[in-house]
């Protein structure tokens, strides 16, 4: 099924199907393909171990396509560390199998363009009893950063919130993170965060009053606004009712309740709509942070914001927390 769906664009060859690890490690060392769709649980060669061989003898950008509850979302977060672009769910008869198949030929195509040679495996500090004591003091937040990443970006992001969710915490700010996985890794990347490095994130799941020093986590495409009158920032999932892109909603709702207090960080695949969003930001005060495009794994999807100068700056990962914390007036 996956075959014949790839097949459907031109621009797309199957030039080979393995049906476990070790033989799919054998053909990428002759057919040298430009992806790899990866499953997780497979005889003989399992996809850990599958994935560790091609990063080492034969990298080239790799998608982990399976079912969520096929494996631990701890173990696709694992793949992602080391070093597979994205991860996707394997297609299902109970759904609509064009909008599936559209969706699956689009995070191949993004997917494809990784520059799997600036995959660096990530520094995370690992959680620790005190860290993990370190929880949230309940004030409401001042500031708000939204850290958005796409295909490329889970190592970015997760090295980047062990760092920034404390910096924001000693400023009154809070964090709210946007990654590109399904809907039913939210609450499990939430917890992964805090069992991987203490870091106290909760999924944004119902209205939830934003704190200084935690993080939200939110779904790329899930709707969600950001609601702020002279009560705590609330940060609410919502029906879709007026046309806009999902981030663009949350990056409009934002800027309108933060205005200079706000900072966007794009990572690697980050992609922000149609910009209306990130032009509300800039028109509000606030400011768009870029994560360096040429040592990051997918560029692509954060050209347009660069190319219609709408960035304030363009930063190396190991300056992102610097950059975002100087950047606010404190």
């Amino acid at each position: 099924i996956l075959s014949s769906m790839l097949t459907t664009c031109s621009q797309n060859k199957v030039v080979g199907m393995a049906s476990n690890g070790a033989e799919a490690i054998d053909m990428i060392n002759d057919l040298s393909p430009d992806l790899v769709t990866l499953d997780v649980n497979m005889p003989v060669m399992d996809g850990t171990s599958t994935i560790k061989h091609i990063m080492i003898k034969k990298p080239c950008p790799v998608v982990i396509t399976s079912n969520p509850g096929d494996g631990s979302s701890r173990t696709i977060f694992n793949f992602l560390e080391l070093g597979a672009v994205d991860f996707m769910s394997k297609p299902t008869k109970n759904q609509d199998i064009l909008l599936q198949q559209q969706k699956i030929l689009e995070r191949i195509r993004v997917a494809a363009t990784a520059k799997v040679a600036n995959f660096r495996i990530p520094r995370i500090p690992k959680a620790t009893a005190g860290n993990l004591a370190d929880h949230p003091s309940g004030n409401s937040c001042s500031k708000m950063v939204i850290v958005i990443s796409g295909p490329g970006g889970h190592p970015e992001q997760m090295s980047l919130l062990s760092d920034l969710v404390p910096a924001m915490a000693n400023i009154d700010g809070t964090v709210v993170a946007i990654q590109s996985l399904p809907p039913a890794f939210s609450d499990a990347f939430a917890r992964y965060l805090y069992e991987r490095c203490g870091c106290p994130a909760s999924p944004i799941e119902q209205p939830t009053v934003l704190s200084a020093g935690h993080c939200y986590v939110g779904i790329h495409g899930c709707p969600l606004r950001v609601e702020r009158d002279e009560q705590p920032a609330v940060i609410v999932p919502t029906p879709v009712e007026d046309g806009l892109v999902p981030v663009d909603r949350l990056l409009i709702t934002a800027a309108s309740a933060f205005k200079q207090r706000l900072t966007v960080v794009q990572l690697s695949g980050a992609n922000t709509g149609e910009q209306a969003g990130v032009r509300a930001v800039r028109e509000n005060g606030g400011r768009i942070i870029l994560r360096k495009r040429a040592s990051g794994m997918v560029a692509e999807p954060l050209d347009p914001v660069a190319d219609a100068d709408l960035a304030d700056a363009e930063v190396n990962p190991a300056k992102l927390v610097e950059t975002v914390i100087d950047g606010f007036d404190l």
